[in-house]
């Protein structure tokens, strides 16, 4: 089973692509499709993760992986390092919690409208690419996890988001899950 906490991209991705009753995220081949439980929020923020994992702890099996998509809402309230430390934190919290379980970070993906700050969009631009550089260091080398990078999410295209410049279009989600599909089916 596969166990996605995250925004509302995690939300919109259990209902776009998983529109199976069976809730399967399927890869390119039969062998790539996982049972995925998804607890996705709209507006979920770096904090709300430690309560869902201890509940996952406490009412479901183990997990063989976890994805977190995470961190986007949290880049223009919450300083740098308190949010790095946080992630480092609670991903070891994670790991302590299911010792069996893959660690899978999605990286936060540039947004055409940053809401709910005042801090300008090009400093916030910033901060996203040295969190998920952080992030990505530590889930590869310390926890010898999976980063899932999108590279082709850009803001040169805006045709990937929703016109609120925030949340992803369909195109948008499609090459997100292309890009999850892909580091999912090392899992197999």
């Amino acid at each position: 089973m596969l166990q996605m906490f995250g925004v509302s991209v995690i939300h919109t991705l259990g209902a776009y692509k998983t529109g199976h009753a069976s809730g399967e995220l399927s890869g390119t081949s039969e062998r790539a499709t996982l049972r995925a439980l998804s607890a996705g929020v709209g507006g979920m923020r770096w904090a709300d993760l430690k309560p869902k994992v201890q509940w996952l702890a406490q009412h479901n099996e183990a997990p063989r992986a976890i994805l977190v998509h995470l961190g986007g809402n949290d880049l223009g309230q919450t300083v740098g390092c308190c949010l790095e430390h946080a992630i480092k934190k609670d991903l070891a919290f994670i790991q302590c919690m299911f010792p069996k379980c893959k660690i899978i970070f999605s990286q936060v993906v540039p947004r055409l409208v940053w809401t709910q700050t005042e801090i300008p969009p090009r400093k916030i631009e910033i901060k996203r690419r040295h969190l998920n550089r952080c992030a990505r260091r530590l889930v590869i080398n310390l926890l010898k996890g999976i980063y899932v990078a999108h590279p082709d999410i850009t803001t040169d295209t805006p045709g990937f988001y929703l016109p609120d410049g925030v949340h992803l279009s369909d195109v948008g989600l499609d090459l997100f899950t292309l890009s999850l599909t892909e580091a999912l089916q090392s899992l197999q």
